[in-house]
C-alpha cells in the first residue's frame, strides 16, 4: 500500500482515490486532510519525534 502513489478508497458507496502527500504540500494550504484537525496532531507528532533524542541518534 505505501509503494503505491494514489490509493482507491469506498467511502459510503462513493468510489475516490486518495494520494501520498508530504507535510509541507498540506502546509501550503493546496491539498484538504481530512478528518479535520489531522494536520496539527501530525505536526505535533512530528515536533515530539524530532525532539526526543532517542529517534535523533545520528
Amino acid at each position: 500500500m505505501y509503494a503505491e502513489e494514489k490509493i482507491d478508497v469506498i467511502e459510503q458507496g462513493k468510489k475516490t482515490q486518495a494520494k501520498w502527500v508530504s507535510i509541507e504540500e498540506l502546509l501550503l494550504e493546496k491539498t484538504v486532510l481530512y478528518p479535520l484537525g489531522l494536520l496539527d496532531l501530525l505536526l505535533n507528532s512530528r515536533q515530539a519525534i524530532e525532539s526526543n533524542p532517542k529517534y535523533n541518534q545520528q
